[in-house]
């Protein structure tokens, strides 16, 4: 299989939920999932290597099975995108991402590198803006470790993001990540030794053993 070529997809209100059910993880439990999509892709030998186009999708709704898991619901999203594939993983990038969750917002600008293998996982995540409450709703989804679960469930973390980036390799021994972002309106709960935090803006910064705000 040594074709190559290019693609053209338009698909309007797709029902993930009911078509594809057999092959989603059951884990997820997803109850709906209506998508549209306009894609362009670039093939080469037989492998999609690179494609560009828009989405929109609404009434997303999870019921994960595992019992320390949390639902989500998503009433509707948006974007542009452009997805490039590399050996062992890819490059996401989202323009103008429009989100209806638990409030409306936007970020302008979203890029994500990600490459696994039999080691372990390692991603890049960029962007101008992301909201802590939707980032913890989708955490709770699937967060494989439980300490961060039990934490993200009981601080309940409020506020916004801005200038994100977050770095996380776990091929290591030890895993290695970094967070650098500005913070506005930053509100947690009192849990065990962390007071609580009502209203607080600045600027965080953190790598293994060291973390500055």
């Amino acid at each position: 299989t040594d074709w190559s070529g290019e693609s053209y997809l338009h698909v309007t209100d797709l029902d993930v939920a009911q078509l594809f059910a057999g092959y989603l993880p059951r884990y997820y439990g997803m109850q709906s999932l209506a998508i549209n999509v306009t894609s362009w892709t670039r093939w080469k030998n037989a492998l999609p290597v690179h494609s560009q186009g828009e989405f929109s999708l609404r009434n997303l709704v999870l019921a994960p099975t595992a019992v320390v898991a949390h639902p989500l619901s998503i009433k509707a999203a948006s974007g542009d995108f452009s997805i490039a594939r590399r050996e062992q993983g890819l490059l996401l990038g989202l323009h103008n991402l429009r989100v209806a969750a638990d409030r409306n917002w936007t970020a302008k600008q979203v890029a994500l590198a990600y490459r696994h293998d039999d080691a372990g996982i390692a991603l890049d995540l960029r962007s101008d803006y992301l909201p802590l409450t939707d980032l913890k709703r989708i955490a709770l989804v699937r967060l494989p470790w439980p300490a961060l679960r039990n934490a993200l469930d009981k601080l309940e973390p409020r506020g916004d993001l801005r200038d994100v980036r977050v770095k996380l390799d776990t091929r290591q021994a030890r895993p290695d990540w970094r967070i650098d972002a500005r913070f506005e309106q930053l509100a947690i709960n009192r849990w065990q030794q962390v007071p609580g935090i009502a209203n607080l803006s600045g600027v965080v910064r953190g790598t293994p053993g060291l973390f500055q705000v």
